[in-house]
């Protein structure tokens, strides 16, 4: 998957890893390089848990795409996605309580979920 400088490549074994971080090395030819520094590998395969980098680029036991985090543990993935989710949803119920005003005009009073609007 890629998004403007951002790619996640998904590979089912090292071998498979390493051909596709060779076939990027191809962008050369049109400028494009990749950055090992800022490159993650995360994994949950039990016959790379003694590896600490594949290709000079770290493993990692979780990383960040798109600003989501992604971990080896797929169900602390899930996990993270649904706290983010609830998290937007808050915002936006407030921005509907508040009718989009600025969130400085706006204050909650204790026990209320109703909105007291500064004028």
């Amino acid at each position: 998957m890629a998004y403007a400088d951002n790619l996640l490549i998904v590979a089912d074994n090292k071998e498979k890893a390493i051909e596709a971080l060779t076939a990027i090395s191809y962008l050369k030819q049109i400028g494009l390089t990749l950055n090992t520094k800022k490159s993650q590998i995360i994994t949950d395969r039990e016959d790379l848990k003694d590896v600490t980098e594949i290709a000079d680029i770290k493993i990692q036991d979780n990383i960040e795409y798109l600003g989501f985090k992604i971990f080896y543990d797929r169900q602390k993935t899930v996990n993270s996605a649904k706290e983010k989710a609830k998290k937007y949803l808050e915002y936006l119920k407030i921005r509907i309580i508040t009718n989009n005003q600025n969130l400085a005009q706006v204050i909650f009073l204790p026990y209320s979920d109703q909105p007291y609007f500064i004028t």
